[in-house]
């Protein structure tokens, strides 16, 4: 990722992912961005899964928060973000979430994203 690059931000609502269908009433999902739209990640439907509100908005958050941070002070990351699917092909049990840049530790982080059914 290059902090120098211009923004390209999509702003559009983003598309419903594989197995968004499945919600059933009180669920409290989120159209989670594999790679977030502050990076240049865009709104299709091949870069969204469906997350809780809280792994969302909370932990993926943090992890966004931490790339964020790292650009700021003149990083260059490395940021991979895979969902994982096991069993159900519809519904992804997680996202696996890497970061690596040119000074600070790499770390990763599996996130569970609450959409079991």
């Amino acid at each position: 990722m290059n902090p120098a690059a211009p923004a390209t931000r999509d702003e559009r609502e983003p598309q419903d992912p594989a197995g968004w269908n499945l919600q059933k009433d009180g669920d409290e999902w989120n159209r989670a961005h594999l790679i977030a739209r502050e990076f240049g990640g865009s709104s299709r439907a091949e870069n969204i899964v469906p997350t809780t509100v809280f792994a969302n908005q909370t932990l993926m958050r943090s992890v966004e928060n931490e790339i964020e941070r790292r650009l700021n002070a003149g990083e260059r990351v490395y940021y991979q973000s895979v969902p994982v699917y096991n069993p159900d092909p519809a519904l992804p049990v997680g996202v696996h979430m890497y970061v690596a840049s040119s000074v600070s530790p790499s770390f990763s982080r599996l996130i569970p994203s609450g959409v079991y059914r």
